[in-house]
């Protein structure tokens, strides 16, 4: 592996997950300061959220990545705040759940965990672009 560039890396399996090729980095840095993220595949991976820290060197600031190619890109979606703790935003661990589904967008559901406890968070994503 290369010097850590401080963005997520990624590995694609073709075998379902006995085998996976080299690691990349996908078109628009996915903070990672070396820690735990999640991966959400929604309309059968049309769309893939990625979340994680915000920051590159602090486990702090959840933000959720969209990626509508197959994971060869990532934008900025959306930053999730918790209320427990305003001012410290730590997030050591998030995960990703698809809540519902309808003909316009998917519910999802963002779990973090730090030191404090665990926050829960919703929001939308449309299935278009608009």
């Amino acid at each position: 592996e290369d010097k850590d560039s401080g963005c997520r890396k990624f590995a694609l399996s073709a075998d379902g997950g006995a085998t996976f090729g080299n690691f990349f980095e996908p078109e628009g840095c996915i903070p990672d300061p070396v820690c735990q993220g999640s991966i959400l595949a929604l309309g059968g991976g049309r769309v893939l959220l990625a979340s994680g820290p915000g920051s590159s060197t602090e486990r702090l600031h959840v933000k959720v990545h969209e990626s509508r190619d197959g994971g060869l890109s990532f934008v900025p979606l959306l930053q999730v705040l918790t209320v427990y703790n305003p001012t410290r935003q730590y997030s050591d661990y998030t995960d990703l759940v698809q809540l519902s589904e309808t003909e316009h967008a998917w519910g999802v559901g963002v779990a973090i965990a730090d030191e404090d406890g665990i926050a829960f968070a919703t929001f939308s994503v449309p299935k278009t672009k608009v």
